[in-house]
């Protein structure tokens, strides 16, 4: 179901309320007693300042936002929540397990988070919060402006209940990427609060861009969906150069910083890196296994020699979104960097068609893993993995797209992939989906980049 046809009601919970004009912020913690007692706590994930609604995603049930009328809400500092207290057996479980422990949903958390930023904020007594940006399933993020430059930063909180891992994984992921040009620079940090301020480098994502809602899509040209889908990978790579893998790649994930021409890599920035992992690891001296020529260091590791870590054992936890994921996602393999450029080559189809059969599937009662992992099988010559006339008037661009498909599942974890023949086989199959001009595809909108 929709959330904007949600009912008013919690389901489960019972009741409501009257018309309440107390305004909450977007990642502020709230709680709600139902009529049978109980008291329910969870975070604010959607605010419409006109509406006595708000969203909650309730800590019981995550996966959702629900609509509450703001009358029944109390706010809660965060440590006062599950979102914000870890139990001593969970710690000591998490401290034995390590990010395994994590992996497996025990909850861990920024130690001082009694904490929320609203428009107007001081953020480490420079940085005057101005605007929201957006939010997402583990963190929301606003704009606001360094005091002492007067340039517009980015200020994100992680708010999930796993927020010190993802939290400490952004970071790892911003300090070696210090020099990465598809990468936003890190200006600040509050670790106790799992805040940090990077520099801003856009508003809107390819999905605000291309993908501006879930039906009714419009096709899009090839050429303009190759633009975007190189512009990706020309992301990634420069991601993967530094050691580490996306594992989230998603049209929401690339912030667009200008108009890209058919044909041209659309210059766009890499954002969200909280399930991002390294494949690489520090080579011991004398040499355990191959060095690994590709890696790009800052200059305070320029001196050390890297390697291809081991490929992690199966977890069964499927990290990522269900849309974009690789199969080996759907398996809870770990994930690596052809892993991330199948996220693109689903991104490209989807723009390319309006649509993935498989959309259907990823949310709702009708919401199903394996239905989804399924329809993803591009061997299946059964499977019908677009509603689109492009697929069935066009073998050739059904071909091409199988063919990548087929041989990025087929490199090896450790393994490079081959980067190039992932661009020229874009290129041929976005030239085989212009060459029908029937289809009513239209250019993005670019417009304010």
């Amino acid at each position: 179901m929709d959330e904007n046809d949600q009912q008013a009601i919690l389901e489960g919970h019972g009741g409501i309320g009257v018309l309440c004009v107390t305004d909450f912020a977007v990642g502020e913690r709230v709680s709600m007693r139902t009529e049978t007692g109980e008291e329910l706590c969870g975070t604010v994930a959607r605010v419409k300042h006109s509406l006595e609604f708000v969203y909650v995603r309730w800590d019981d049930d995550e996966r959702q936002k629900k609509k509450v009328r703001k009358d029944r809400l109390t706010k809660v500092p965060f440590s006062h929540s599950r979102g914000g207290v870890v139990k001593e057996e969970e710690e000591e479980q998490q401290e034995k397990n390590g990010e395994a422990g994590i992996e497996e949903g025990r909850p861990s958390v920024c130690s001082n988070s009694v904490f929320s930023i609203m428009t107007g904020d001081i953020v480490m007594n420079r940085f005057e919060v101005t605007e929201p940006l957006g939010e997402g399933g583990t963190a929301v993020v606003w704009k606001g402006v360094d005091t002492e430059t007067g340039k517009p930063v980015a200020i994100k909180r992680i708010v999930h209940k796993l927020s010190k891992m993802l939290y400490d994984r952004e970071l790892d992921v911003l300090y070696t990427n210090a020099s990465n040009p598809r990468v936003p620079s890190i200006i600040g940090e509050v670790k106790d609060d799992c805040v940090v301020v990077m520099e801003y480098v856009g508003q809107k994502s390819v999905k605000d861009y291309a993908m501006p809602g879930p039906t009714n899509r419009p096709k899009i040209l090839g050429c303009d969906s190759y633009s975007v889908a190189i512009g990706m990978i020309t992301a990634l790579r420069s991601l993967h150069e530094r050691g580490w893998a996306h594992r989230d790649v998603k049209p929401a994930n690339f912030v667009v910083t200008d108009c890209p021409d058919a044909h041209k890599a659309a210059n766009l920035m890499l954002v969200d890196f909280g399930l991002s992992k390294s494949f690489v690891r520090e080579r011991k001296q004398g040499g355990d296994k191959e060095a690994w020529p590709n890696m790009v260091c800052n200059d305070e590791d320029s001196d050390k020699e890297w390697c291809i870590r081991d490929e992690a054992q199966r977890s069964g936890s499927f990290r990522g979104t269900t849309m974009y994921a690789s199969r080996r996602a759907h398996d809870g393999m770990d994930v690596g960097r052809a892993d991330d450029l199948i996220g693109v080559v689903y991104t490209f189809l989807d723009l390319v068609n309006g649509g993935l059969s498989w959309r259907e599937y990823t949310r709702g009662h009708k919401k199903d893993k394996r239905k989804v992992k399924s329809l993803k099988d591009f061997s299946d010559p059964t499977n019908k993995w677009c509603p689109c006339e492009v697929l069935e008037g066009n073998p050739q661009f059904k071909e091409k797209l199988r063919g990548l498909v087929d041989y990025l599942e087929s490199v090896f974890w450790e393994q490079d992939p081959d980067y190039d023949r992932v661009v020229k086989d874009l290129k041929e199959a976005a030239s085989f989906a212009d060459s029908s001009g029937e289809r009513g595809a239209v250019k993005i909108t670019w417009g304010g980049v």
